[in-house]
Order: structure tokens, then C-alpha cells, then sequence
């Protein structure tokens, strides 16, 4: 008798021990020390998050506190370095889902603050979702999800800034007055060549530079031109001969009898005076330098929504306009089975009975596929997969047409398959993926998904 009502004495006094732990927690959470901000970069707040059915608190929210002069909206530039803090307070998470990241940024998990850090190579508009989990590869219980607006702009061309020197207001708005291809003063130079040969687009010039013989050698002829050195980058030579048909061509220095030097303010150009063939050379000013440059619009390691309830999805997920808010996300790769997943989906509870289809989303914005001469797509799967973009089909292996939702593979494990896809299937904006993987029986130990997608300059 007196073990046990020594028992429940302890029992008693534990229990009311935690109830005042309990009851002090509002007041304790209050001391978590602010984040620093790191100077002149851009960081926003921690993520302060109650953590639904694990914290012992009842009514807490999720709320943001800026600090280190963040703030939610935030702003950053197309290829300058960007970060972004956050952390639970109340719980630590122990893993992170986060969704719709701009292109060239990455999420790091960290105890017990994580980031995102990079340089954005698409500009745009993003709304970045975050939902904290009690346990690893986004399991257990999770955190309302807390949502940020991110704006990356694309920084004015050092192009743009030259031109917005000398016009504003309607002269600025009319090509036939301000555009690369105008000539308002009327000397017979665009406003390109303006530019890069770093002249004065409204006052009328000879054209630039000197010519005449080296003063050291009288059978080469030596031609130097001013450049503008923010247009360095933009120029390129060409020439015309009988021997090459009488086109213009890109020039082969190296196989060239031409010597062109270039310095940060000029550019200087030996010939021979007495060459044969005779021949032309032009330097050529391209806006942009010659195009753009190679664009990954989905990684690997990104993350995807993913739904693994074994349910029959028919049709409808493959659209663009398909809510997938219900569904739950991670990092690839995505799967079970094979030890290296980023995040680990389910195949059911039973061994022997695994779900036969496993469904995966993703979207991302492209704000003009046509400058792009094709697009690489790379994708990882085990067993079989059917890749959709835009609701039409643009990849199948192992599988066919049109499966059922409890429909098996072929066969295949863990395969790496490349495909190039044209700029037309791609539309200015939103696109979305959706892929479905499917199993090669009920009792096969795995599946795998991994995907990303790079546009190839001209």
C-alpha cells in the first residue's frame, strides 16, 4: 500500500510539473534571440511556427518576425546573389518541404535555421510555400504552411541604362528615335554601334577611329576604334572574300593574316597592305551578346508535389490548372527503396501489396521559350514513367498509352533517359509537369523519380 501511493504521489507531482512547464511556454518562447542580419545582403525573418498535435501550446499561430531589415515580400536580381533565413521556434522541424523556388535558388535544411541561397536566373513573381515537419523526408505532423512573395527583376542592360541617358519620356518609347537600330542625329551610325564605339548618339560625327599606315612598318595598314568598354562583350568580326563566296562570315583569327588587339577603351586592327585575296573586315555589334545563354528551368534536388495514396486520379492531374494544394511535396529524388532519396514516398503500409502509381507535379515559368533553340530534358525512373507538359504527353518508357491507375510495368531499374523537346511545346510563362511512375508488381522493393530541364541557346 504505501509503494503504491508513493507511485501516485510521484505521478501527481510529474504531472503538475508539466502542466506549469506548459503554462510558462508562451512566456519562454518570447526569448529565442532575433537572426542577424548579414550586411547589404537581403535575409528575412525566422519562421516562427507552432507545431499542430506536437507542441504542448493550444491556440499559437504562425507568425513572421523580420529581421536584419528583411521583409516578406522580398526582392532580389536575375544573377545576383540572393538568401533568405528561416527557422521554427516552438519546435524544431527536423525536415522542410518547399515549393515553387525560383529557378537558380536552393533550399538547405539546418538545425536550427535553414535558407535559401543563390543567384535567380528567371525573373518573375513567386510564391514561395514552406511547411515545417516533426520528422525526417517530410513526415509525421506538419505546420500550416507559411507563404512569402518573392520578386526577382531582371536589372536594366548597361544597353538600357546608356540609352535612358540621352532620352526620356516619348522619345525613349519610339524605336525610330531611341531604338538600337535608329540614327536621329543622322550621321549614318545606329545608336548600337553609338554605344559600343562609345559616341555621342545626338551631336552628327565622322565615323570613328583612325587609319593609316604603321609609322614602324609601311606594309601594314593599322585601324583603332574607340569602345565603349560596357560593349566589350557585344562585338564580334567578320569578313568578306572571294574566297569565302563573297559572304560575310565570322572571322578565325587563328587562321586569319588580320591582327586584331583589344584593350578596355579600343579596338585595333593590323593588315597587310598588300594581302591577296583582297578582303573586308567588320566588327558587328549583337545586342545581348549573340543570344541567350544555357537556362536550367528544373534541377535536380527541386522540389515536386507528389501524391502516393494509391488513388485513382484519372485524367484531370495531368492540366496545368489542376489544384494539387492537397498534395504533399519534397526535393528530389523522390521514391522508396534504394537508400538515396531526397524524400521518401509511400508505397501503401504493405509489403506486398504496394500501390501500382505514384503521381508527381511541378510547375515553373519560362518567359519566352522561342529564343531558345531546344530544350534538354533528363529524367530518372524505376520502374516505368509517362511525362506530361501542359496536359500533353512528351515522354514515355516501359508502359503504355493511356494506363490504368493500378496498371504495372514493363520492367526497368532506376534508368537515366535524355529526350530534346522543341520551344512549341513550351508556352511564355506557367508551365507544369506532371509524371506518373508506376511499379512492376506489388512486391517490387522500389521506385525512383528524378527530372530536370535546360534550354539550349541558338
Amino acid at each position: 500500500m504505501t509503494n503504491r501511493f508513493f507511485i501516485q504521489k510521484l505521478l501527481h507531482l510529474l504531472a503538475s510539473g508539466l502542466s506549469m512547464t506548459a503554462q510558462r511556454l508562451p512566456f519562454l518562447k518570447q526569448l529565442f534571440p532575433l537572426l542577424p542580419g548579414s550586411p547589404g545582403g537581403q535575409f528575412a525573418a525566422p519562421l516562427v511556427i507552432s507545431f499542430v498535435g506536437i507542441d504542448t501550446l493550444s491556440g499559437a499561430s504562425p507568425s513572421v518576425n523580420p529581421t536584419g531589415g528583411s521583409t516578406n515580400p522580398a526582392t532580389g536580381n536575375v544573377d545576383e546573389t540572393f538568401a533568405w533565413l528561416f527557422r521554427t521556434i516552438g519546435e524544431t522541424a527536423k525536415s522542410y518541404s518547399v515549393s515553387t523556388l525560383p529557378p537558380g535558388l536552393t533550399y538547405t535544411f539546418g538545425k536550427p535555421i535553414s535558407s535559401i541561397t543563390g543567384s535567380p536566373t528567371t525573373s518573375g513573381t513567386f510564391e514561395v510555400q514552406i511547411v515545417g515537419w516533426e520528422e525526417k523526408n517530410q513526415r509525421g505532423k506538419k505546420t500550416p504552411p507559411y507563404t512569402f512573395t518573392l520578386t526577382v527583376n531582371q536589372p536594366a542592360s548597361p544597353l538600357e541604362i546608356w540609352t535612358e541617358s540621352f532620352w526620356s519620356g516619348a522619345d525613349l518609347d519610339d524605336p525610330a528615335i531611341s531604338g538600337p537600330s535608329a540614327d536621329p542625329d543622322g550621321d549614318g551610325i545606329e545608336n548600337l554601334l553609338e554605344f559600343v564605339f562609345d559616341l555621342d548618339p545626338l551631336g552628327i560625327a565622322a565615323f570613328p577611329g583612325t587609319f593609316g599606315q604603321d609609322p614602324q612598318d609601311e606594309n601594314i595598314w593599322v585601324y583603332t576604334l574607340p569602345l565603349n568598354p560596357e560593349g566589350r562583350e557585344m562585338i564580334k568580326f567578320q569578313e568578306l572574300s572571294a574566297q569565302n563566296g563573297g559572304e560575310w562570315t565570322d572571322l578565325n583569327l587563328a587562321a586569319s593574316d588580320a591582327e586584331i588587339t583589344t584593350t578596355a577603351n579600343s579596338i585595333t586592327l593590323r593588315m597587310p597592305i598588300s594581302a591577296a585575296p583582297k578582303k573586308l573586315i567588320r566588327v558587328v555589334a549583337i545586342i545581348g551578346g549573340g543570344g541567350p545563354t544555357t537556362t536550367v528551368f528544373v534541377d535536380s534536388g527541386d522540389d515536386w508535389k507528389y501524391l502516393d495514396d494509391g488513388s485513382n486520379q484519372g485524367t484531370a492531374w495531368r492540366a496545368s490548372s489542376f489544384n494539387d494544394a492537397d498534395w504533399d511535396s519534397g526535393p528530389s529524388q523522390l521514391g522508396y527503396g534504394d537508400g538515396d532519396e531526397a524524400t521518401i514516398v509511400s508505397f501503401g503500409g504493405d509489403g506486398n501489396n504496394k500501390h501500382p502509381t505514384t503521381y508527381f507535379r511541378k510547375t515553373f515559368s519560362i518567359a519566352d521559350p522561342s529564343v531558345f533553340e531546344d530544350f534538354t530534358l533528363n529524367f530518372t525512373y524505376d520502374d516505368s514513367t509517362i511525362i506530361y507538359l501542359n496536359g500533353a504527353e512528351v515522354a514515355r518508357e516501359n508502359i503504355g498509352a493511356n494506363p490504368a491507375f493500378d496498371d504495372f510495368a514493363n520492367g526497368n531499374e532506376d534508368v537515366t533517359v535524355s529526350r530534346s523537346l522543341s520551344p512549341s511545346v513550351f508556352v511564355s510563362g506557367s508551365n507544369t509537369f506532371a509524371v506518373e511512375i508506376h511499379q512492376t508488381s506489388s512486391t517490387s522493393s522500389d521506385i525512383s523519380f528524378d527530372l530536370d530541364l535546360i534550354g539550349n541557346p541558338p
